[in-house]
């Protein structure tokens, strides 16, 4: 059967192809011999025509030279100054034909040498002519004659003729060597086109048979289209349920995140704050969880905006290891930066993605890492001499699990946990879109990020920023940290808008022991009301509210003019960056949900001065031990005092937990204002700012001075000892 086979020859559909593929090639040649001939035959005729015009211009120059010297003649024998008139008129005409005959042989050397000597014959000739007609008109006609018969005239007008002749002699020249690469070009097109009438015949009988296979195809590409146009409108829908989803969270995560900030600050019992704490923590991790979906529905949808500030890459750093000195602490893990001294102190870059970036690497080095350490390196190179710009090299090395090599190939696709890290422990746990977040992240700022890890040896994580503009602009300063005191801001009347009521309750709560006056309305309707009413300093409004929404009420308060200076500040649960752009257009401030109160209270200080506070300052000399309140208040303020230099400072000093530490500086900043000790109060928030800070050896220092503290805020001798 195998000799048959090969008797029968290829099977038919090898033979389809090869006649599609053999008329392909044929079309495709004839169509190339077909363009070159034409292209050759249209420049051929094209010369053609160039060369007829050339001589058809130097004839006409003859032509008009020989008008303008019998004008000039006319003129010496009559004297009439209508002549003189003509002949100005044919010299412009003649300087016109001198400038297109340049024109036209500008692309030959030889002939625009030629053109120009025609002119310089041409202009003796007309200077000649001006001197007689000057002569004629100066000292009269025989003196005119007597000059024209010296014969410079007639010199420069044989030299002007015998150059235009010579033009018209090279052109005819040239026209018939075109003539006969024309008839070659025909010749060659008349061939071309018998050949692609073949192939024509041959492609029409393939194309016939093809064209099915094309109704097929656009059939195919039709149902594609509208899978693709089904796929867009299930991204917009999903980009829409995603984020009124997280608007709805936001909204109950405001009052959990809200409430457990002031119960934090009325409990005393360890076990109640640890409750807190746990769910301050829950809280955080749904936070964090929702920001991933839609970071990555964002970056899916094109809507993830990168807003480039100057920016000090070492502070972003700090910063970023400081996140996870506690984490790295607890494990006993070494945490340190490498900056390469080339590294510029300010950038242009989006400082929030590039702390995400850091954020994803180093949390996961830290998570999949139980012995060793971790280092993240930066290094700088100039981008290009001329351009104010670095490349920017950064990477994050730890000596954790590693990964195993058929996991580094999906490492950044969303929802994938290499199966090494899983088997990290309970802490490997997450949504699987961090690496993927950061990728996209990375390509979006025109870089790239590659891993290099080996099981048990570790993993490098590396981004390269190939372009990042240098900041003329230092970075702005960073506040360690902010005051949540409300009663530093100069007593305000503050109008809260908004339809939840836990909300309205939790911004109360935040000003209960304050000297602020709150007036709360439900909708925005109610909100217009009582702000004619009231006239609050600052309105709080929320956004999404039934009745009339918090755009419309802004925009009522504003209309009306006893409520010029109210200040707006919208309050949304909203985290798309469009909103956000838009509400900051609208309104004079914003602050995202769930807020904390620092977010508040720095919102508010834009528009409400705050306390002189120099007094407050200045506290080693101006108060004194006998500051501290008397009786029962007293001894509550020292018992608690003692609790805690007996019982949570040394723990403290030997674990640095800075969450630990933040609650402690809290607690010494409420004593202190309960016994009126303002030292006590100044050294808490100073430890409050270092602890916000993140700077460990502040942190350590300034604890270390708590025995000292108590000294100045008055505590009693034996209560000292007592705690020693």
């Amino acid at each position: 059967m195998g000799e048959v086979a090969a008797r029968r020859g290829p099977g038919p559909a090898l033979i389809y192809y090869g006649l599609i593929v053999t008329a392909v090639v044929l079309i495709g040649s004839t169509t190339v011999l077909s363009w070159r001939a034409l292209d050759d035959l249209e420049q051929a005729m094209q010369g053609v025509v160039h060369t007829h015009d050339v001589i058809a211009a130097a004839s006409g120059i003859e032509a008009t030279l020989g008008k303008a010297e019998s004008a000039q003649r006319d003129y010496l024998l009559l004297g009439d100054e209508r002549l003189l008139q003509t002949f100005e008129e044919v010299v412009l005409d003649l300087h016109r034909q001198l400038d297109e005959l340049e024109r036209l042989v500008d692309d030959s050397a030889a002939q625009t040498e030629r053109a120009r000597q025609l002119r310089s014959d041409i202009e003796d000739r007309l200077s000649v002519s001006r001197q007689a007609i000057s002569m004629r008109q100066t000292q009269g006609i025989a003196e005119a004659i007597a000059y024209v018969r010296q014969g410079r005239g007639m010199t420069a007008s044989a030299l002007a003729r015998e150059e235009a002749r010579q033009f018209q002699r090279e052109e005819l020249r040239l026209l018939r060597s075109r003539q006969r690469m024309l008839d070659s070009y025909q010749g060659q097109t008349r061939t071309t086109i018998a050949f692609a009438i073949g192939f024509g015949l041959l492609a029409g009988t393939l194309g016939f048979g093809m064209m099915s296979r094309t109704q097929r195809m656009r059939l195919s590409q039709h149902r594609a289209e509208l899978d693709a146009a089904r796929a867009r409108q299930a991204s917009r829908e999903k980009s829409a349920f995603l984020a009124n989803m997280s608007h709805e969270i936001r909204t109950p995560m405001n009052a959990i995140f809200g409430f457990s900030q002031l119960l934090a600050e009325r409990v005393r019992g360890e076990e109640e704050r640890r409750y807190l704490r746990a769910i301050k923590a829950s809280g955080k991790t749904l936070l964090a969880l929702i920001n991933d979906i839609l970071d990555l529905s964002k970056i899916e949808a094109g809507k993830l905006d990168l807003r480039a500030v100057p920016t000090d890459p070492h502070e972003v750093i700090e910063g970023s290891l400081g996140m996870f000195a506690q984490m790295a602490a607890d494990k006993r893990l070494s945490l340190r930066a490498d900056v390469d001294p080339e590294v510029p102190e300010a950038i242009l870059i989006d400082p929030t993605r590039l702390r995400q970036v850091l954020f994803n690497l180093i949390g996961n080095a830290v998570k999949y890492t139980e012995r060793g350490g971790v280092v993240v390196r930066l290094a700088a190179e100039k981008a290009d001499a001329e351009v104010e710009a670095v490349r920017l090299r950064l990477a994050v090395e730890d000596t954790g699990i590693g990964i195993r090599g058929e996991d580094l190939e999906r490492i950044f696709d969303p929802f994938v946990r290499a199966e090494e890290r899983r088997a990290g422990g309970s802490e490997a746990s997450g949504t699987g879109l961090g690496l993927s977040i950061t990728r996209r992240i990375v390509e979006l700022m025109g870089g790239s990020i590659s891993v290099q890890s080996m099981p048990s040896q570790g993993s490098t994580f590396t981004v390269e920023l190939p372009h990042v503009p240098l900041s003329p602009e230092k970075p702005a300063a960073t506040a360690a940290a902010e005051h949540t005191d409300m009663n530093r801001l100069r007593p305000a009347r503050i109008m809260v808008v908004d339809d939840v009521a836990l909300n309205r309750e939790l911004i109360q709560a935040i000003f209960s022991d304050s000297h602020h006056e709150v007036i709360t309305a439900r909708d925005g309707v109610e909100a217009v009301s009582l702000a004619r009413q009231h006239v609050p300093d600052v309105v709080l409004m929320d956004i999404r509210m039934p009745v009339m929404d918090g755009r419309e009420a802004g925009a009522a308060i504003r209309s009306e003019s006893t409520l010029s200076r109210v200040r707006l500040v919208a309050l949304t649960a909203s985290s798309m960056v469009g909103d956000e752009r838009s509400l900051r257009e609208d309104f004079d401030g914003y602050v995202r949900k769930p807020f904390a109160r620092e977010d508040l209270y720095r919102e508010l200080a834009r528009f409400i001065p705050e306390v002189d506070t120099r007094d407050e300052v200045d506290t080693h000399e101006e108060v004194a031990p006998e500051q501290i309140a008397r009786g029962a208040e007293r001894e509550a303020v020292i018992g608690e005092l003692r609790r805690l230099r007996q019982d949570v400072w040394p723990e403290l000093s030997d674990s640095l937990a800075m969450r630990e530490v933040r609650v402690f500086a809290t607690d010494l900043v409420g004593l202190g204002q309960r016994a009126g000790a303002a030292a006590l109060v100044a050294y808490g928030r100073r430890l409050a700012k270092s602890v916000d800070a993140f700077d460990v050896l502040n942190v350590e220092s300034q604890l270390a001075q708590f025995p000292q503290q108590l000294r100045e805020a008055g505590l009693p001798a034996q209560a000292e000892a007592q705690g020693r």
